[in-house]
């Protein structure tokens, strides 16, 4: 079946699979999470009247340079005042540090022009990891709606792609799983410990796309290697991934 894109029922399972990998990405323990909001100063200035992602690209640029590769969701907004801006979650390894002051806005290094501010940049170290990421996730559908047969988009989300967010974690799932001899997630249904609703039912997640080939590709070759047969459990996903690679 494919995706259109443009039904809320796609966009809410686009929305839920961001966020599901965006939290996935963060569960390592060397892991921390950093909230960023960029905004645009100096008035009503052109930049801030459209989505310039190439900005946001030039700032990871220049962050990278200084701290390392880092992995990131940035979600972008146009505001209720026409103003546009950008959250960013920003994964930091053990040995990776941002100086700033929490929860402060300051001019930043980082975001900048041609050396000169373009606005400010608040930091924060999320008390709710989860609740900071699905927020900017949410961004992902937030500013699309249709209209007639033209959609107006009044957000962009982008993330690091090489591999996807949550890929070590799902590599970790699919060896775990395959060395233990059990089956792959059923319909490759995943959750995490403590992130639920206000009933206390757990949120579920489920693996699409690129990530959903990288986990079963993993889990066949680790079973193959660790049993020395291939997996023949009744698994839709599992049997379908299989044909494929025929």
């Amino acid at each position: 079946i494919r995706k259109c894109r443009v039904c809320q029922q796609c966009l809410a399972a686009s929305m839920r699979d961001r966020i599901g990998r965006a939290i996935a990405e963060s569960m390592s323990p060397k892991t921390s999470v950093v909230g960023v909001t960029l905004t645009y100063g100096g008035g009503d200035i052109p930049k801030a009247l459209m989505l310039h992602y190439s900005d946001v690209q030039a700032y990871l640029r220049r962050l990278q340079h200084d701290i390392g590769p880092t992995r990131y969701l940035a979600a972008g907004e146009v505001g209720q005042k026409g103003r546009c801006h950008w959250h960013l979650i920003l994964y930091l390894t053990e040995h990776q540090q941002i100086r700033r002051e929490r929860a402060t806005r300051i001019h930043c290094k980082w975001w900048t022009e041609r050396k000169k501010p373009i606005g400010f940049a608040f930091y924060e170290d999320p008390a709710d990891v989860a609740k900071s990421i699905a927020y900017a996730a949410s961004y992902a559908t937030k500013g699309l709606q249709k209209k007639g047969t033209e959609r107006t988009i009044e957000s962009v989300v982008q993330q690091s792609r090489h591999p996807p967010l949550g890929h070590a974690y799902f590599q970790k799932l699919a060896y775990d799983a395959a060395l233990a001899g059990l089956p792959p997630m059923r319909d490759l249904r995943y959750s995490f410990p403590g992130n639920v609703s206000k009933k206390g039912k757990p949120f579920y997640y489920f693996l699409s796309g690129a990530s959903a080939r990288n986990y079963l590709a993993h889990y066949v070759d680790t079973f193959e290697r660790v049993k020395g047969r291939f997996p023949s459990f009744k698994h839709e996903r599992l049997e379908r991934f299989l044909d494929e690679q025929d």
